[in-house]
């Protein structure tokens, strides 16, 4: 994603990205591993998760406000990696693609792990390039793209 639209979703979202820094989004400490065409998503995904951390009167200072690890495609979907609570609390996915296996945190909180496997969904059917309709394609690596982005692609 554009350094741009990083330091948009960080800003708006601060307590959710309290982990990653605006004012560093060098390829090395970018917070957001996706293209610009799942903007618009995470921005939904973000308000979302920090809405609902709002109106459940969590503390904003305390480990169950949830917290952004990571944002990735993978699989051609979008892995958003979240943490509330404590470690012994905290819930996991594991997938598995062909012989790949993956684990990664979800939120302790359902309603908020919902959420995200929602948009991981929804992110399939969306150009990872430019959020338009989309289709997992295979280029190199498995990717959501349009019928567009797919041909520059190729």
């Amino acid at each position: 994603m554009s350094p741009d639209k990083q330091k948009n979703l960080i800003l708006n979202f601060p307590k959710l990205y309290r982990k990653f820094n605006p004012n560093d989004l060098s390829l090395m400490n970018s917070a957001l591993y996706v293209g610009d065409g799942w903007y618009d998503l995470l921005y939904r995904l973000s308000g979302s998760l920090e809405n609902t951390a709002e109106s459940e009167d969590i503390d904003p200072h305390s480990e169950s406000w949830p917290a952004a690890m990571q944002v990735k495609s993978k699989f051609g979907s979008l892995k958003f990696y979240c943490r509330t609570g404590k470690k012994e609390e905290q819930n996991f996915v594991v997938e598995q693609f062909g012989e790949v296996i993956s684990v990664r945190p979800l939120p302790s909180n359902a309603y908020m792990a919902d959420l995200i496997s929602i948009a991981e969904k929804d992110s399939k059917e969306i150009c990872e390039e430019c959020g338009e309709a989309g289709y997992l394609r295979t280029v190199k690596l498995i990717k959501t793209l349009c019928d567009s982005c797919y041909k520059m692609k190729t």
